[in-house]
């Protein structure tokens, strides 16, 4: 008889009886949920790549050129993290005053951050302080001057502060200039008292300069040293920001704006419960350049004002970008524009308060002052030329920026006919570039790339200015300061980068 088959012996897979066992349903229910948080894990990198690729990302200031605006400061340690819109430039041009991001044209492998001022077909003037524009190809009589939008200004204005080894309250900020007892100054405010037919005046002690540290948070300035270069520009644009409460209805108040040989006034009749604003020639200084006549026409205006004795009103003046502004208790009066040619003579700035025929108590005084521009080497004037598909940019902390005004190639040519071009840095040795080991050249050319090479086989070096970025260097357009906050920094940095 043949012999009956042998059953195969059990394994680890086959239950007795030969059946495999099914997938437990816990496993089945493990597996799915595993599959689907990969797929939400793929998707999310897959997302985070396109937004920081193609919209949005978040970028580390590393230095100061656009304080106090957005920091980047290793003495205080504050660097500030800001979200660029990285698809906004595919969609539009940049707009003057937009803070950009790009590739540094002469260090490609660095990326800048600076105010946008000079836009394609452009030749950009920098003129007592401000920004001029005149479209290439057409005469003088077409430009114009470049200026800022509110929302700018309120960004990029400057706190006039004392001294910081002063204090800076407003015992330290102004001076009485009346020394018939008149005025009293105390900490938190100033009070004007007119003797009969004298005046109260109260100014702030000093001239109005380009100072460093004006602008940044008081709690920083002692910590950040600034540039080793002293304020040099009498700095003509500026904004008084005060509470004025007449003690009777009667006499007036006069803001004054002192500059360049005129005196741009508010004047604020409590009697006649009238503002008035006008353009003088300032008659304490010497003749002015400017054609005083035309300016007074263009600024001239008058309006009611209401206020009562004993209360109290916000009053905003400014002098900006060759316009008047007048606000009160926030709403915008007067807006004047007016036209001036040629240089300012670099002279004296003064902000004065003065009272007639009654008295007055003046509070939360603040003053301001705008960035002052100068040229290479701080020329007063200053001219660049802006071609088609390419931008002007400039940082807001102008002492102390590497930016469009100052960039130059340094160009080697050797005898074997090898060219090298690179970003022409003066600096520390080693931030300088070129550097110098010896008789070595040492140099780092557009993209990174450093090259050694003796002096001797340098056939022809040479500098060329390279004002300019070229648009396919622009990488999006700062929106916001998001980083860091309280307690990783002495000041809320949270804000809207304007």
């Amino acid at each position: 008889m043949g012999s009956s088959p042998t059953a195969p012996a059990p394994s680890a897979k086959t239950k007795p009886g030969g059946t495999t066992p099914a997938e437990s349903p816990a496993t089945i229910r493990y597996l799915r949920v595993l599959a689907e948080n990969l797929e939400c894990l793929a998707i999310a990198i897959v997302m985070a790549l396109i937004l920081k690729f193609f919209l949005i990302e978040a970028y580390k200031i590393p230095s100061g050129s656009m304080q106090p605006t957005i920091m980047g400061d290793q003495d205080t340690r504050i660097f500030d993290r800001v979200l660029v819109n990285k698809l906004l430039y595919f969609l539009r041009e940049p707009e003057r005053w937009e803070v950009a991001v790009f590739k540094m044209p002469l260090v490609q492998r660095q990326n800048y951050i600076k105010r946008v001022v000079g836009k394609p077909g452009e030749k950009i003037t920098i003129r007592n302080g401000d920004v001029f524009v005149q479209p290439l190809g057409q005469d003088q009589d077409a430009e114009f001057i470049a200026r800022k939008p509110d929302q700018v200004w309120k960004s990029v204005r400057k706190e006039i502060i004392p001294d910081f080894r002063d204090g800076r309250t407003l015992v330290q900020l102004m001076k009485d200039e009346s020394d018939d007892g008149s005025v009293t100054i105390a900490e938190e405010e100033i009070r004007l008292q007119p003797r009969g037919s004298s005046e109260a005046v109260v100014a702030v002690r000093q001239p109005i300069r380009d100072v460093y540290y004006h602008g940044y948070d008081p709690k920083w300035v002692p910590t950040s040293k600034g540039p080793p270069v002293p304020d040099r520009y009498h700095v003509s644009d500026v904004e008084i920001d005060v509470t004025v409460e007449p003690e009777a209805s009667q006499g007036s108040l006069d803001l004054h704006i002192r500059e360049a040989g005129l005196i741009h006034r508010a004047r604020l009749d409590f009697a006649a419960q009238t503002y008035t604003l006008e353009v003088l020639a300032d008659e304490q200084g010497r003749s002015t350049p400017f054609d005083v006549e035309a300016i007074r026409q263009q600024t001239s205006a008058t309006g009611a004002l209401e206020v009562a004795a004993g209360e109290d009103i916000d009053v905003v003046f400014r002098n900006v970008d060759d316009e008047l502004v007048f606000l009160v208790d926030g709403k915008e009066l007067e807006r004047r524009p007016y036209t001036t040619t040629g240089l300012n003579p670099d002279r004296k700035t003064k902000v004065e308060m003065r009272a007639q025929g009654g008295s007055v108590l003046l509070s939360d005084l603040q003053v301001y002052r705008d960035i002052h521009y100068t040229g290479p080497q701080g020329a007063r004037n200053a001219q660049f030329e802006v071609a088609e598909g390419e931008y002007f940019a400039l940082g807001d902390n102008t002492q102390n920026s590497a930016d469009c005004r100052s960039w130059e190639i340094r160009k080697y040519v050797l005898h074997d006919g090898t060219e090298l071009h690179g970003n022409h840095l003066v600096g520390s040795h080693n931030d300088a570039n070129p550097r110098y080991d010896g008789r070595d050249v040492l140099f780092q050319n557009y993209f990174g790339e450093f090259y050694r090479f003796p002096r001797g086989q340098v056939r022809e070096e040479l500098n060329e200015p390279y004002h300019k970025i070229p648009e396919e260097f622009l990488l999006g357009k700062a929106m916001a300061v998001f980083w860091p906050l309280p307690p990783f920094s002495p000041s809320w940095r949270l804000k809207w980068v304007r």
